[in-house]
């Protein structure tokens, strides 16, 4: 964040205390302010609906209306690709693949030890064994831990489809299963898509950095990934993560059957002459 952080810093001290509150608060939770109307905002806060208007009013807006499109325009200028490769641009190679690395190992081990996670991951292999059909779901850089768990839960011989095209999602029903991923920032087709599931009661298992959109709050599980901004994207190290623990975790559910096919698979491959080795 830039200019709205400028703005808030350079006045506070010629804030209210009540001001000063909200302003504290929004910095410290930026990107979920971005998605929150002028109300939620307050009850968040614990103030009137009035004190958040003229907060706004106070850094120079017309309304709140007017801070909130700022603030998102804000947000989407400072988090691109452009703008975390200038901050890096002079460091060594050395130094990137330690710094990184770490990085991605710190999202794995705070992933892991949210409480909330280890509660939601129980009730997933429930979710899947009762599935017709699992459908994974992940538009741009959140594709691949889509495709990933795709492939290894076919490899299993469960029924999945990794969706590629919004008319496959037209085939998909009450007694499916939609895994879906997606992190900041969040595009139409992915809030439509995630919409549209929601619509038709259609089970949704919903692996996300924040989880911060309203709409989110309607998944039936929701994992939260950490997830560090690298230079060119967000690090997506502990979503893979949680799309291995998921197709893991099935294949202990079902051990017989997964078996049966894993040997099957075995066998055609040594048939075909697949591998060197």
């Amino acid at each position: 964040m830039g200019k709205i952080e400028d703005k808030i810093k350079e006045t506070f001290n010629d804030m209210t205390k009540v001001q000063q509150t909200v302003a504290v608060y929004i910095l410290e939770h930026t990107d979920e302010v971005s998605f929150m109307t002028a109300n939620e905002l307050a009850d968040n806060i614990g103030v009137s609906d009035t004190t958040v208007i003229r907060f706004c009013m106070f850094l120079g807006f017309s309304g709140y209306r007017e801070f909130k499109k700022y603030l998102s325009d804000d947000i989407r200028s400072s988090d691109n690709t452009y703008n975390r490769l200038k901050k890096i641009i002079n460091t060594n190679a050395d130094s990137i693949f330690k710094s990184v690395l770490i990085k991605d190992m710190k999202d794995i081990e705070q992933t892991m030890l949210n409480e909330d996670n280890v509660k939601a991951f129980k009730n997933i292999s429930g979710l899947l064994n009762m599935a017709e059909t699992v459908y994974t779901f992940g538009h741009r850089g959140a594709h691949f831990p889509a495709e990933l768990l795709s492939f290894s839960l076919h490899k299993q011989g469960k029924n999945v489809v990794l969706i590629q095209d919004i008319e496959q999602m037209s085939v998909i029903t009450k007694k499916d299963l939609v895994i879906f991923f997606t992190f900041m920032r969040y595009n139409k087709i992915v809030i439509d898509s995630f919409n549209y599931f929601i619509d038709r009661n259609i089970p949704i298992v919903l692996i996300t950095d924040t989880g911060i959109l309203p709409v989110f709050q309607e998944a039936d599980v929701v994992i939260h990934c950490n997830m560090t901004n690298n230079p060119i994207s967000a690090s997506i190290a502990s979503m893979v993560s949680i799309s291995n623990a998921i197709a893991s975790a099935h294949a202990v559910d079902n051990k017989e059957s997964v078996m049966n096919n894993l040997n099957e698979i075995e066998s055609m491959i040594s048939k075909f002459e697949l591998y060197y080795i």
